[in-house]
């Protein structure tokens, strides 16, 4: 596709590689698996909720990343190395052009592509 007819521009800012049972409940709601603000009161006063509170989002994204790929043999229990790849989006072509630009000349490069 041609990058004028794209409709998000996407800078990676930070690739690595982790244990997909490394993942922080952060990331699992960055992901997408948010379960909502646990009750107060109770999250002060049990520990035991505090802990299934803190970690409802990391074990919602282990349930559906075994739906997607125990089948296969990369369940939740093998504990698999995986890419971790983040991201910020860029608002528009004009923008990510004049960042791509940017990043070429700071390393030296005549031309960036976008």
């Amino acid at each position: 596709m041609p990058r004028a007819a794209s409709r998000i521009f996407l800078r990676v800012t930070d690739v690595r590689i982790e244990r997909i049972k490394d993942i922080s409940n952060a990331d699992a709601i960055a992901e997408g698996f948010y379960v909502g603000k646990p009750d107060a009161e109770m999250y002060e006063q049990n520990a035991a909720y505090r802990m299934l509170a803190d970690n409802l989002s990391k074990a919602q994204f282990g349930d559906y990343w075994d739906k997607l790929n125990a089948k296969r043999g990369y369940g939740w229990g093998t504990d698999p190395w995986v890419w971790v790849i983040s991201f910020e989006r860029l608002m528009n072509l004009e923008g990510a052009m004049k960042i791509a630009h940017q990043e070429a000349a700071q390393n030296g490069l005549k031309y960036a592509t976008c």
